[in-house]
């Protein structure tokens, strides 16, 4: 397992920093840090030629020695990978890197990463913080880079409640969803009752509407049941009602098994070079027994690092009563 923190400073003048700058006795440098100086030569020359591949075919593209520098970071960084079970990590698979806006940090940790990941046969696993920049790598950044380079192939990993269950759907649709009745006997006792009961029978219909419209476009492949790809974003308690949901999932008895979304999207992603997923997502899935990340054989590179402590201090909080403490601890 091999780790990168990228983060933008709030100055744009302040320099990548990262492991030392790639030396000129490679033989010398990977005995001192563990790496295998074939591999680690073979690296430099395929990473050289990436990057001259991208400067020439790149519309516009401006070689930075700030980028560069960074480059060759990334490089040493995910080269010197251990196995979570080696006891020899000296912290060389570690790196902070911090630079401004415009340095070119996607290009940078993104062709490094696909070098190591052939050297090392590995995947690996951009995330992010936020939505905004994982749009853009995946309809931007990447697409540009795939385009110059076929072998960088790229997927996106979600979180379960971003797809449609099938099952669950047709369950709404039918009407046999347990509990499904019950809930909608308590929303009508729970209304407010300056709330006409005909708006609750439109609502009930507009929701029936949007389920079977969306159970066709599902069926006819004109929709691939990721809530992020439909035209506009439904009732989110309509979504609620038919999201994929692990305790809820049959897994491979489903008879929609074989066309669930969320399962043809993992299939999917898991053939990708590169993934891209987000800071809670990963926490979350390292904290169970989850098979999603193999952390033994990814290269992880956490974009917007800046955010995680934050992220993680809301996803993994424990909260206790003073009182039951007290009769615990006496």
């Amino acid at each position: 397992m091999s780790s990168l923190a990228m983060q933008t400073p709030a100055s744009p003048t302040v320099p990548a920093t990262g492991p030392a700058q790639l030396p000129a006795v490679v033989p010398v440098y990977a005995c001192e840090h563990g790496i295998d100086a074939e591999q680690l030569e073979a690296a430099r020359i395929r990473l050289e030629l990436l990057y001259g591949e991208v400067a020439a075919d790149w519309p516009g593209f401006i070689a930075r020695p700030g980028q560069y520098e960074m480059m060759q970071a990334c490089l040493l960084t995910f080269l010197s990978a251990k196995s979570p079970e080696d006891e020899k990590r000296s912290g060389n698979h570690l790196a902070q890197l911090e630079a401004g806006t415009g340095t070119g940090k996607t290009v940078a940790y993104c062709l490094a990463a696909l070098v190591a990941a052939e050297v090392l046969k590995k995947t690996v696993m951009v995330s992010t913080a936020t939505v905004a920049l994982q749009e853009q790598l995946i309809h931007k950044d990447l697409p540009r880079l795939s385009s110059i380079i076929p072998e960088l192939t790229f997927d996106i990993l979600k979180g379960r409640a971003r797809y449609v269950c099938q099952s669950r759907m047709e369950g709404m649709i039918e009407g046999i969803v347990p509990g499904s009745e019950l809930a909608g006997e308590l929303q009508d006792l729970f209304a407010d009752s300056r709330r006409p009961t005909a708006s609750v029978v439109r609502d009930r219909q507009a929701a029936m509407r949007w389920f079977k419209s969306s159970a066709k476009k599902l069926n006819a492949g004109a929709w691939d049941g990721d809530i992020d790809s439909l035209a506009q974003s439904p009732n989110p308690q309509d979504w609620r009602q038919v999201q994929a949901n692990a305790h809820a999932c049959n897994g491979g008895q489903c008879e929609h098994f074989r066309n669930c979304a969320f399962f043809k999207a993992r299939r999917q992603a898991a053939g990708a070079t590169l993934q891209v997923v987000n800071h809670a997502l990963v926490l979350a899935t390292l904290q169970t027994d989850s098979s999603l990340i193999d952390a033994g054989n990814t290269l992880f590179v956490f974009d917007e690092a800046h955010h995680l402590p934050a992220i993680a201090a809301e996803q993994f909080p424990y909260r206790a009563r003073l009182g039951a403490s007290t009769r615990l601890l006496f």
